[in-house]
């Protein structure tokens, strides 16, 4: 690998441990009873986190700025901003659990987060 693609990538997209473009990256820590790994970019130095492969999840690979303190990283709200991307955004409506007053995610009656914490939506 003498060139990389780091750099054009965006903070987070859908990939997972089986995308073939991060297979020659050195694996630098796991977390999550690893589910979740450490990667570094062989030529760049870029890190990032990689979900491993599970038919049930869906996968992220999430740019990481501060590695040193990556065991404590939250990646909920970057989770949060993928459902919201991948659904095109919010709607004009107010999601529909009780007691929350947050903009609705384009076709869905929840908001963002309700969708994702007390749903289990992923995508």
């Amino acid at each position: 690998m003498k060139m990389c693609k780091c750099k054009n990538l965006p903070k987070f997209f859908k990939s997972d441990s089986s995308d073939s473009y991060f297979k020659k990256f050195k694996r630098i820590d796991w977390k999550d009873d690893a589910w979740v790994k450490l990667i570094k970019c062989p030529v760049c130095g870029q890190h990032w986190q990689l979900d491993e492969w599970d038919k049930y999840q869906t996968g992220l690979a999430i740019k990481i700025k501060e590695p040193e303190s990556w065991r404590s990283y939250n990646d909920k709200d970057v989770r949060i901003d993928f459902l919201i991307q991948n659904r095109g955004g919010l709607s004009d409506g107010i999601c529909a659990w009780q007691g929350c007053n947050n903009q609705a995610l384009k076709g869905l009656a929840y908001c963002p987060t309700c969708a994702y914490e007390k749903s289990g939506l992923r995508e």
